[in-house]
């Protein structure tokens, strides 16, 4: 398991788009569930918004999430952070 699917709490269905072609993206579309009618977009079952927030950032811009809408504003305030630490 991941992760962002431990723990007892209710899991959120969080969906995530993959728009590039490297390795670790091609390999990460694999995880999680399909969403019909869309191949670059896969759905996970969050427990963990904190450490599923951190796991798009990984791949560089190939990765973000789509919705809840938390879960999307979550990612955008790491995504701040981590470019003010390079500013």
């Amino acid at each position: 398991r991941q992760a962002w699917e431990l723990g007892d709490g209710e899991a959120t269905v969080a969906r995530v788009r993959f728009t590039g072609e490297g390795g670790p993206t091609v390999a990460a579309r694999r995880l999680g569930a399909a969403v019909p009618d869309d191949a670059t977009v896969r759905e996970f079952h969050v427990r963990r918004p904190d450490a599923f927030v951190r796991w798009p950032l990984s791949f560089a811009g190939e990765v973000a999430p789509l919705d809840p809408p938390a879960v999307v504003a979550r990612w955008r305030e790491e995504l701040a952070a981590v470019a003010a630490l390079y500013e």
